[in-house]
């Protein structure tokens, strides 16, 4: 409490994590039942081969550890449930674990040979797991809890107070009534446990701290994503209101000076006519402007297609039909090769017939008299395959990395004085990756381009 009234960032070392640290406690609920079966398979593999292991007694602690573990199953899955359980219950329930374990564990040494038994190695595994899953000095308390229980066991069997179980040792190797050996192999056990318990803790803290800033990190980056969002969408809007304020006057001012040059410019003097041809040129590549930048804006809006099953061959065929006329007066040669079969996609069909008369079109312009422009048509049962090929001016090398950029043209496109905005190629890429699909280019420069868009064709059920 006193942490948020001073306004210091809340504190991390008690159970950060704790969903994960719920789930990685059910991993040690299911590996203790591995425990149980070791338990059980140790004592019978012991008793088979002729060691004096205590069967009854190890039988016993199998059945208290597997009734104690099944208690804390139950509670486990109940934490589970809970969206966000207490941390303190948490750390009660952490600590009822370990010292269950550590209790059962002390009785297991004590039956399989006390000080001498190959047992205690478990010890230092608990006290690992203890550091990770609990907070601050609560792990070297616990290595003080295994530490006492051990003396407990290596001091009642070296005084005779509870009897010594020779299970996993020879009953004439009687090192656990030396003082001075079971002192020497205390002391060691005991600097096992409080070095493990410093190192597991000191990593696990470190880890939890990185984590921390991680987690801070991430939070930090959504709220200045967020931010960006808000601004990109701001400047969307402005964009579009801008484009819409601008195409009426625009179009207006189109329409009277051609209607000024259809009726009045043929007294005119050719200067003032090719300054009225001049303006109607600008006019139009004004309202091209307008209409890319409004295009831009709904492709970067991220909404999802309006997509409704239609035959793509038909609309290539109509998007060629409509190019021919303006492919015949260049003198360039248009040839389509397109399956007579229907081929349906599903797609918004707006979308597909921009991308597809945005690369006929920019093909027949960049392309010279006595030239070729081939669209073709393929495809499989997953995805179509659009290919529009020219003997064009290509486009050179170093351009190709910045070909779908917005507002970017070739080096060659702006020496030919081609009238053009930078945004048909950026405008496509986005409508193509929005469908889900790929587009990519292989051009040589002064030998011509080709494009390839690949689309999903959808399944027979979407509608």
């Amino acid at each position: 409490m006193a942490e948020k009234e001073s306004g210091a960032p809340p504190s991390h070392s008690v159970v950060p994590l704790t969903g994960e640290l719920i789930e990685r406690v059910g991993w040690f609920i299911h590996l203790r039942w591995v425990a149980v079966a070791g338990v059980a398979a140790g004592t019978g593999a012991g008793w088979a081969l002729g060691y004096p292991v205590p069967v009854l007694p190890l039988g016993i602690m199998a059945a208290v550890i597997a009734a104690y573990n099944a208690a804390l199953g139950l509670q486990w899955r109940k934490m589970l449930r809970a969206s966000a359980p207490p941390p303190r219950l948490f750390q009660v329930f952490c600590l009822a674990q370990i010292l269950l374990d550590y209790l059962a564990l002390a009785a297991i040494i004590h039956l399989t040979g006390g000080i001498e038994s190959p047992v205690t190695v478990f010890f230092v595994f608990h006290i690992i797991v203890a550091s990770i899953l609990l907070p601050g000095q609560s792990a070297y308390w616990d290595a003080l809890l295994a530490s006492m229980l051990m003396g407990l066991v290596a001091l009642g069997e070296a005084t005779g107070v509870v009897a010594h179980f020779a299970a996993l040792t020879p009953e004439t190797h009687a090192s656990y009534g030396s003082f001075a050996f079971a002192g020497a192999m205390y002391f060691f056990l005991v600097l096992t446990f409080f070095v493990s318990s410093f190192l597991a803790s000191t990593i696990s803290r470190s880890l939890g701290e990185k984590v921390v800033r991680l987690l801070d990190l991430k939070t930090d980056l959504e709220a200045a994503n967020a931010r960006l969002r808000a601004v990109d969408r701001e400047k969307a809007d402005f964009m579009q209101l801008v484009a819409h304020e601008l195409r009426s006057p625009l179009t207006g001012i189109r329409s009277i000076l051609q209607t000024f040059l259809s009726i009045y410019a043929q007294p005119l003097p050719e200067e003032q006519r090719s300054l009225l041809l001049r303006a109607d040129a600008r006019a139009e590549r004004m309202i091209e402007l307008v209409g890319d930048l409004l295009r831009l804006v709904h492709a970067r809006a991220e909404t999802p297609p309006e997509k409704t099953r239609f035959d793509l061959g038909a609309t290539m065929r109509g998007v060629c039909e409509f190019f021919a006329p303006q492919a015949a007066e260049a003198r360039i040669t248009l040839a389509a090769a397109i399956p007579a079969e229907p081929l349906p996609v599903f797609a918004d069909r707006d979308d597909v017939l921009l991308i597809l008369e945005n690369l006929v079109s920019n093909a027949v312009k960049y392309t010279p008299a006595g030239g070729r422009v081939r669209v073709e048509l393929s495809g499989s049962e997953s995805e179509a395959e659009i290919t529009v090929s020219d003997t064009g001016i290509g486009i050179p090398a170093r351009d190709l990395p910045k070909l779908f950029s917005e507002f970017f043209r070739a080096s060659n496109a702006k020496k030919r004085r081609t009238t053009g905005t930078g945004l048909g190629l950026a405008i496509l890429k986005r409508l193509v990756a929005a469908h889900g699909g790929a587009i990519d280019v292989a051009s040589v420069e002064n030998e011509g381009s080709t494009f390839t868009v690949r689309l999903p064709r959808g399944t027979a059920g979407d509608a």
